[in-house]
């Protein structure tokens, strides 16, 4: 550089840039090359920069550093200068923010599965034994090992995650057992897709990775290129299942030999010694076959039992006997609903194809540890859309539930304490341009006495109370709760006449008069949820979630924060889901709580990858996909909620006529409460305010516990509690109870209140 060249250069002012951020707008930031901020209150007019002289591109790059930073302050991926928030810069760290830890957990499973176990190899060490996965589940198979614990050949065995998981889609597997290891090779590395296999060991009695030790493998004996193998070995194929081939063949050990055959009907062990013609032949015990593997160590043969009680077997002589018991593999749940203390799930423990069994598991009310109570095997089977969809759609609210039919993906079953009350079919819809459409639905909602499916309402009976507009229930979101529907309609969306319906609605199926609660043209309808009176819909990017309470008009604003979280890509929220208090959203697969009864309160997020959840008073359900497949978590929330029991809705008549002519002569109520409740009592108050009959709630077997929120068999004859008939008129009904749990008393479907309504005694002339 030359002097006149160094001196313009120490003279000439550093380009910068000044910016008014977003989150501080009463602060301007001058920015220079060198990323250096500096804070003016207020600063005179910034320097103008002279203009860089023309040039080759490169000569600019030295804005770059000023023109990011510019671009982090204004997105909001980085915090005004000056705040006392930590900076932000990534999606990663964003959720890494927010992330909290369940207070309690409880790990569900289904009932056990039948399912192949295989030895893999035995030796004076240890064992090793592998075992499929249950059908439907998405979890590879397990591997469990350990060392001889007993003088009589008993041991324990552990489950050692990835051990025999290949890390490579299609590569192939063999598993073996050498001196204290368990080892196994993955074919298809090295250059041009050669064989050349890769050696994986781990520790039988530990489960120890002692792959990069100086431990020395006796599996090098066998041969991965294919051929006979000094020891046996199991092969895995490409879809990690047990390669057939070999059954029947002798297995050679040292001087003896063995095999599993059929032999008169028997599963039976074969085995001689060399230079013996005599074939000893053992009965084996049921689960063990063919596939079942076998091995040797001194005078003892080891093979497995498959089925629902999988274990080790040991045969010495004529001597069999089960020295280990292997946990057994489970049916993945495929779907459950959480409602008023009880959790209702699916798994493919049914004996019919395409139909999942359905139970129902009462919850333990104590605060700590989460526990399950009775659990019931419901008389119905939910049915799968197809042999291999794991997701079986299911909805409960309190007693009340809703099915798919077995069989057939347009009919529902609507549920009742356990028995169905009635079957309803999905709608065909006018489509315009294309004709008619069958609408499908799957995730079909039920809350109290009111059933959405396919964006028709029905009562329990199976009487169509209402039917959403063709649109929404084509490309919108609906949910409902009681009478209570929120539903949203995507841009373009009309009605018959063509008048523009794009936005969210909220209407009552009793009073059906639809009312707009946001005009927004979403090309994509916004997600919708409902609760008790407060409706909420996410914004057409997914940034910002609305929750109105549909009585005052109120709306609260929620962020969702990490969607346009620079350096990631905007995710798509989904599962827009309210409860009592409590708002839950998945952002991608990151699931976000967010407490409504604090004004001030943030969004916060619980650990893993979720796909499915469900949500109940302070606990959530969720389907947490990990490295080994996926598993179904029961967790309480991370923040206190409000669990005092709710009233629903009222499922009665308005008025009844107590005349004795076999006609409306009852007044049979039905109610569905959120939560567990005890000592339900009804109250008919009479027109001067006093209370002229009163009736004590109880469970079917006479307990005044009701422990699914489901009151039934309540019966007014229009008399007194001294059995006195009582005048015409307008009665009032109070319905009073407490939680189990002792969180409190009922109060109405919308308000902090008691729960009540009207009856009209009307007494017709015979």
């Amino acid at each position: 550089m030359s002097g006149s060249q160094a001196q313009d250069a120490q003279t000439t002012p550093r380009p910068s840039v000044v910016v008014r951020p977003r989150s501080a707008p009463d602060l301007e930031v001058r920015l220079d090359t060198d990323l250096e901020v500096v804070h003016t209150t207020p600063p005179g007019e910034p320097p103008t920069p002279e203009k860089s002289p023309r040039g080759y591109p490169f000569r600019y790059i030295h804005l770059f550093p000023a023109t990011l930073a510019l671009s982090l302050i204004l997105t909001g991926a980085v915090n005004a200068p000056g705040s006392a928030d930590e900076p932000v810069r990534t999606r990663a760290e964003a959720l890494a923010a927010r992330t909290v830890q369940p207070e309690a957990t409880l790990k569900m499973l289904g009932h056990p599965a039948p399912t192949a176990t295989r030895l893999i190899g035995a030796s004076e060490d240890g064992i090793a034994v592998w075992q499929a996965s249950a059908e439907g589940s998405d979890s590879p198979p397990v591997v469990y090992t350990g060392a001889l614990t007993g003088p009589d050949g008993s041991m324990k065995l552990t489950e050692r995650p990835g051990a025999g998981v290949p890390t490579r889609d299609g590569s192939l597997v063999r598993l073996s057992v050498a001196g204290g290891l368990l080892t196994w090779y993955e074919l298809g590395g090295g250059r041009r897709g050669n064989t050349y296999p890769q050696e994986n060991r781990l520790d039988l009695a530990t489960g120890e990775d002692v792959t990069k030790s100086d431990a020395r493998s006796l599996a090098v004996r066998e041969k991965p290129r294919g051929g006979e193998a000094t020891t046996p070995y199991t092969q895995l194929g490409p879809d990690g299942k047990i390669a057939a081939g070999g059954a029947g063949k002798w297995l050679q050990f040292g001087d003896r030999a063995g095999r599993i055959v059929r032999y008169r009907g028997r599963w039976v062990l074969e085995h001689r010694t060399s230079g013996i013609k005599k074939v000893v032949r053992v009965v084996l015990p049921k689960g063990v076959t063919a596939g079942s593997g076998l091995d040797m160590v001194s005078d003892r043969f080891y093979t497995a039992a498959s089925g629902r009680h999988p274990a080790v077997v040991l045969i010495q002589g004529r001597s069999v006997t089960k020295i280990a018991q292997i946990p057994p593999a489970r049916y993945p749940l495929t779907s459950w609903a959480l409602s008023a203390g009880a959790l209702h799930y699916t798994d493919r423990s049914a004996a019919r194809p395409q139909a999942a069994a359905v139970y129902g598991n009462l919850l333990d009310a104590e605060p700590d540890p989460i526990a399950l109570g009775t659990k019931t095997r419901l008389r119905q089977l939910a049915g799968f859309p197809s042999k291999s969809t794991s997701a079986v759609p299911i909805s409960y609210s309190a007693g009340r539930g809703v099915l798919q039919n077995p069989g057939t993906a347009t009919q529902w079953q609507l549920i009742d304490q356990g028995r169905t009350t009635a079957v309803v079919a999905q709608r065909f819809v006018q489509v315009p341009g294309q004709g008619r459409a069958r609408v499908t639905d799957v995730e079909p909602l039920v809350s109290g006495a009111y059933t959405l499916v396919a964006g028709q309402v029905f009562r329990p009976d199976g009487e169509l109370v209402w039917t959403e507009p063709a649109a929404a229930a084509l490309g919108g979101d609906d949910d409902l709760f009681g009478p209570d529907i929120v539903y949203s309609v995507p841009e373009g969306g009309t009605d018959e006449s063509g008048a523009d319906l794009a936005g969210v609605w909220s209407v009552n199926a009793d009073r059906p008069l639809p009312v707009r609660l946001d005009t927004s043209k979403c090309p994509k309808a916004p997600q919708v949820a409902i609760w008790a009176g407060t409706a909420a819909w996410t914004s057409c990017d997914g940034g910002r979630i609305s929750v109105q309470n549909l009585r005052t008009g109120q709306i609260r604003d929620v962020d969702t924060g990490l969607g346009l979280i620079i350096g990631s890509d905007p995710q798509p929220i989904t599962g827009l889901t309210l409860r009592e208090n409590v708002l839950a959203w998945r952002d991608g697969e990151a699931l976000s709580l967010i407490d409504l009864s604090a004004p001030g309160s943030t969004p916060v997020v619980l650990p893993g990858a979720t796909t499915r959840f469900a949500l109940d008073g302070n606990l959530v359900a969720r389907e947490v996909r990990g490295v080994f497949g996926s598993e179904v978590l029961l967790q309480r929330l991370p923040f206190a909620v409000d669990l005092r029991p709710r009233l629903i809705a009222p499922a009665a008549p308005l008025g009844f006529t107590p005349d004795g002519d076999g006609k409306y002569d009852l007044w049979q109520p039905q109610f569905d409460v959120t939560r567990p409740i005890r000592d339900a009592t009804l109250r008919i108050v009479g027109p001067a305010g006093r209370v002229v009959r009163t009736i004590k709630v109880t469970a079917p077997d006479g307990s005044r516990t009701i422990s699914d929120g489901s009151l039934r068999g309540v019966v007014w004859d229009g008399r007194s509690g001294g059995g006195t008939r009582l005048a015409q008129g307008q009665y009032t009904w109070e319905l009073t109870a407490r939680a189990v749990d002792g969180a409190g008393t009922l109060i109405s479907p919308t308000e902090p209140t008691r729960a009540r309504g009207t009856i009209e005694l009307t007494r017709q002339a015979r």
